[in-house]
């Protein structure tokens, strides 16, 4: 087997550094090491030639589905934390709210006593 992988690596050496680059137990490393044991196959079948044209495909398609997979993770990321900072900021509106309307409702009633002691003067 180690002839084979001489092989495919021989017509495409970025492919080893690909799934080394993958190699972090995501679903892109599961299907990137699913496809490159397919192309093994393919050139111990067929030889170099039947992989050449379409391994610098596989390759770039990968590239693209990992990096896509981690601006996903990025942006979830982002949003929990924004989701997060939303929750704390309402909490700490709905308090400052009710202290403002503590506030206000002890203003009225000090203004509804001054008011009435200030009648009672005149």
């Amino acid at each position: 087997m180690t002839e084979e992988r001489e092989s495919l690596e021989a017509c495409a050496p970025d492919v080893g550094h690909l799934f080394e680059s993958l190699s972090d137990g995501d679903v892109v490393a599961s299907l990137a090491s699913d496809l490159y044991a397919e192309l093994e196959r393919l050139v111990v079948d067929h030889g170099e030639g039947a992989v050449s044209g379409l391994v610098p495909l596989v390759v770039t398609a990968l590239e693209s589905l990992q990096e896509a997979y981690s601006e996903s993770r990025a942006w979830a990321e982002q949003a929990a934390a924004q989701r997060e900072d939303n929750h704390r900021l309402l909490a700490q509106y709905e308090r400052e709210r009710l202290q403002h309307k503590a506030i206000q409702e002890v203003r009225d009633e000090g203004l509804r006593d001054s008011g009435g002691a200030g009648a009672l003067m005149r």
